[in-house]
């Protein structure tokens, strides 16, 4: 599960290609997100769900700050002048 943050309880969840924000439940299968092809401990890696795994979370192109993610064909979005599904791990600054 992808939870925000911000102490609200809210969890990314999949809605057909659509990422939405809704309240965290573990029973839903919907948002259980799983690291492809890479591991959430050392990246880079792809989001993706289980029986969804040719669908990756990126944007249209090239991500930014607080830019609109959807699930995308995978295959398409690792073409030699796109790498935008692939997500890493930051520190947070304070």
């Amino acid at each position: 599960m992808i939870k925000l943050d911000d102490w609200s309880n809210r969890c990314w969840e999949r809605d057909r290609r659509r990422v939405l924000l809704n309240d965290c439940d573990r029973d839903n299968t919907l948002q259980r997100w799983i690291a492809h092809n890479g591991t959430f401990v050392e990246g880079p890696f792809e989001l993706t769900q289980r029986k969804f795994t040719q669908q990756c979370i990126t944007s249209d192109h090239h991500p930014k700050e607080r830019e609109l993610v959807e699930l995308h064909v995978c295959e398409f979005t690792r073409g030699p002048e796109s790498r935008s599904a692939l997500w890493g791990l930051h520190e947070r600054s304070n």
